[in-house]
């Protein structure tokens, strides 16, 4: 598949993969965390229904109900065989820190213009940092 391809794929399911996104977001996967295997057995779980919605079948390996959860799926849509992609990826976070120093709840997963979710998580990076992040270029200094 061309690259070309690639990207009109993207552009045409762009809404539902940013909405994807946001879900993601909206499940608080912090690591360390007291409520860390929670999650991430929660985000596990949440992934398993999207792809399985998808047409992937789905198997799911985990030691307990709130325990880490390893998705394996495959997809026999084309019913093709070859060769298969293996991803592996983990879905934690790092700690978002004090939420009431956000300008927005870094959980909330809301769906906002970029341009005004970008200038807001810069400036809370910024007003908050320890200096210990990434470094990030301003770059809202020229936008009104």
């Amino acid at each position: 598949m061309s690259i070309r391809i690639i990207r009109q794929l993207i552009r045409s399911r762009q809404q539902e993969l940013v909405e994807l996104a946001a879900s993601f977001i909206r499940i608080p996967s912090e690591n360390p965390s007291p409520e860390f295997k929670k999650r991430l057995a929660e985000m596990g779980r949440h992934i398993s229904r999207y792809l399985a919605a998808k047409g992937f079948l789905i198997t799911e390996h985990r030691r307990s109900e709130n325990a880490l959860v390893t998705v394996v799926c495959d997809a026999p849509l084309t019913r093709v065989p070859g060769p298969r992609l293996l991803f592996c990826g983990h879905t934690d976070v790092v700690p978002a820190g004090n939420c009431s120093h956000w300008t927005f709840d870094p959980f909330s997963g809301e769906l906002l213009p970029l341009r005004m979710k970008r200038l807001a998580a810069l400036r809370s990076f910024h007003r908050h940092s320890d200096g210990g992040g990434p470094l990030v270029h301003q770059s809202d200094k020229h936008h009104p």
